[in-house]
């Protein structure tokens, strides 16, 4: 085949396979084509209070929504501190993920007799057995050492081998500047976090049930196991969870957490209304963990609020006048879903607009502030059939029907028109090669003309 009848072929190729093509019908409203953001977590940002933000003993200190983990408090939140005991959250996280309530945990000689003399323990013997649940009442409503130990020997055989898995898990929920060694806190210079990263695992393990249910506790009761003939009475530590001087009006619980080095550290949760807050404070003393805790938490309840987006008649609007969507399905966002904002901010100054995410190409619904980008909400897809009446449910496969049945004759005609293109180009190129060829011919002399000098001459050449 000639180069030029190729490049034509291939050409040929090239359409029929894009005519092939099913089309996506799926459209953005008009307002969708006017947003030049590129949609990522790192383009959102937390509007602060203009309130004057409270000062506290901790060397590093935050405060994170529960639900959003946007970041309303800081103070060195990223400064590697020691952690202690709030290592336990991790622990029992790890626990949660991969064991079983009821399964049966038999202390070795190593979980028990391993830890530092006086730390915090529940008295549990070698070969005693607990159940999974108990364990992890006791590891965060006493913070004990040995039952740790026992439940990352549960894990993963040893507690190196637990750590690793902390370590990875660590990572996979973004923290940066963590690194544990053992399932306790108990003091070593490579054990290490910082309040930001804490916050993020706090985070993490108040997505779970039991979790929640665990550190809500203010105590409980372990009947005698099968060494041990006398009942365990375990206490919960946090004391602006339980009846004191501390309490705290909202606390749903946390982790106290102290060694020598690391000083006094703390996680607490607390719920007042819709807002759900976390409060890290890491490497004070004594009662002002309390303190300090009791200052930023009213500073984060007194300044900020939950904005739920489908609760507002602004979007119910947005959403009417510019529909996304297309013939099979239309979008919304999660009823959850909600934004962090200071009390002070105008809500009705909030301006939605529709984008698309530069990673992964979803579409989102973005929410602007004064030019500041303070939330992506993903966009669901929810399927109109099952909303739709039975009468326009016909219409659609009507109309399916009669899509799907054109669709091959529409192909098939521009087929043959590509084809029959095809075969009168290449007619007209031979035709066109032969009326040259001919004029070639008709341009160039004569043989005879042309042999007759040439003997002529030779005969010349002879006579002389």
């Amino acid at each position: 085949m000639k180069p030029s009848k190729l490049l034509y072929f291939m050409i040929l190729l090239l359409i029929l396979s894009l005519a092939l093509q099913p089309v996506n019908t799926t459209y953005f409203a008009k307002a969708a084509t006017n947003s030049s953001l590129e949609a990522s977590e790192n383009a959102v940002v937390t509007l602060h209070s203009k309130n004057k933000r409270p000062s506290v003993y901790a060397d590093s200190a935050i405060l994170m929504d529960a639900n959003t983990g946007a970041v309303l408090y800081s103070k060195r939140i990223h400064k590697k501190q020691y952690p202690a005991s709030i290592t336990k959250i991790m622990t029992t996280l790890l626990a949660l993920e991969n064991l079983s309530p009821t399964d049966t945990v038999t202390f070795s000689r190593n979980a028990v007799y391993s830890i530092e003399p006086g730390s915090s323990s529940i008295g549990i013997d070698e070969g005693e057995e607990l159940t999974v649940e108990q364990c992890l009442y006791g590891i965060m409503l006493a913070s004990a050492n040995e039952v740790s130990n026992a439940i990352a020997e549960q894990v993963a055989g040893d507690n190196a081998s637990f750590a690793y898995m902390m370590n990875e898990k660590s990572t996979e929920l973004g923290c940066v500047n963590t690194h544990f060694t053992n399932p306790h806190g108990l003091h070593d210079k490579e054990h290490y976090t910082t309040a930001y990263d804490m916050a993020l695992i706090a985070k993490e393990a108040y997505q779970n049930e039991e979790y929640k249910k665990i550190i809500a506790t203010d105590h409980i009761i372990i009947p005698p196991t099968n060494i041990q003939t006398d009942e365990r009475y375990i206490q919960n530590h946090h004391k602006m969870f339980r009846q004191t001087k501390f309490y705290y009006e909202g606390c749903t619980g946390g982790k106290t957490g102290y060694t020598t080095d690391a000083k006094n550290t703390l996680v607490t949760y607390a719920k007042r209304g819709d807002l759900e807050l976390i409060c890290v404070v890491l490497r004070t003393n004594a009662q002002n963990v309390y303190v300090d805790t009791q200052k930023i938490l009213d500073y984060g309840f007194h300044n900020y609020i939950s904005y739920y987006p489908t609760n507002e008649q602004a979007y119910q609007d947005f959403v009417k006048e510019n529909p996304l969507d297309n013939a099979t399905s239309n979008s919304y966002i999660d009823t959850n879903y909600c934004i962090t904002l200071p009390k002070d901010i105008v809500s009705s100054n909030i301006s939605m607009n529709y984008t698309k995410g530069v990673e992964d190409e979803k579409s989102y619904l973005e929410f602007t502030y004064e030019d500041q980008t303070i939330g992506l909400a993903p966009l669901n897809v929810k399927e109109k059939s099952s909303v739709s009446s039975p009468a326009s449910s016909k219409k659609e496969k009507k109309k399916k029907a009669i899509n799907t049945a054109i669709k091959p004759i529409l192909i098939l005609i521009v087929v043959v028109i590509l084809l029959l293109g095809f075969i009168l180009f290449s007619v007209k190129l031979t035709l066109d090669r032969r009326r040259k060829s001919m004029y070639i011919i008709s341009r160039s002399p004569s043989r005879r003309h042309h042999r007759g000098p040439r003997r002529h001459n030779r005969r010349n050449q002879l006579h002389f």
